[in-house]
């Protein structure tokens, strides 16, 4: 499963390609998101964020796309008229004047406004961002010796991702190995 690193990777891409340009087409694989394909076309991607393994596109109107590559999703990014030949089902393509971007094989895509963002079920329970500027290791500390935090083991609670988000198995051994912990 990609991790935070990976997903701040892919939204970077996703981001060169079509933020600050102008929906021309969108398209999405999942049947009950399809009635927002017109409503999204012609509204301007603002930035995209990432808050652990989720992407967030912040769309004008104060609208947002969030998804959540799971296992399987990918994302590429081409010209619109060249999209690659692919296996993968197409879950969503953007087409910003010439510039495509598209998410293969994710089925955890919602258009949501910001009080559905606030209270997704998912990044409601998440703790900030391991990759997130804003966040200082004081901060880190002060978590870690909360009441809700102290005295878990460490390994455990590394991949808690109401911890800090964004962290997996892997990074857990590498931060274990820092550490010189087994």
């Amino acid at each position: 499963m990609p991790e935070g690193p990976e997903i701040r990777r892919a939204a970077d891409t996703v981001e060169k390609q079509v933020a600050g340009r102008i929906i021309d087409r969108i398209y999405f694989g999942l049947e009950p998101l399809k009635p927002w394909e017109s409503r999204l076309t012609g509204l301007k991607i603002n930035r995209i964020a990432t808050h652990g393994k989720a992407m967030v596109m912040h769309i004008s109107q104060k609208l947002f796309i969030y998804s959540h590559n799971q296992l399987y999703g990918r994302w590429r990014c081409c010209k619109s008229d060249k999209y690659p030949s692919s296996n993968r089902q197409l879950r969503m393509a953007i087409d910003c004047q010439d510039r495509s971007a598209l998410l293969y094989s994710a089925s955890d895509i919602a258009v949501l406004d910001s009080a559905q963002l606030e209270q997704h079920p998912f990044l409601s329970k998440l703790g900030p961002d391991v990759l997130d500027s804003t966040v200082a290791p004081d901060d880190i500390v002060a978590r870690l010796t909360s009441d809700k935090f102290r005295n878990r083991r460490l390994g455990n609670i590394l991949t808690d991702q109401s911890f800090v988000a964004g962290l997996g198995n892997y990074l857990r051994c590498e931060v274990l190995f820092v550490c010189g912990l087994d």
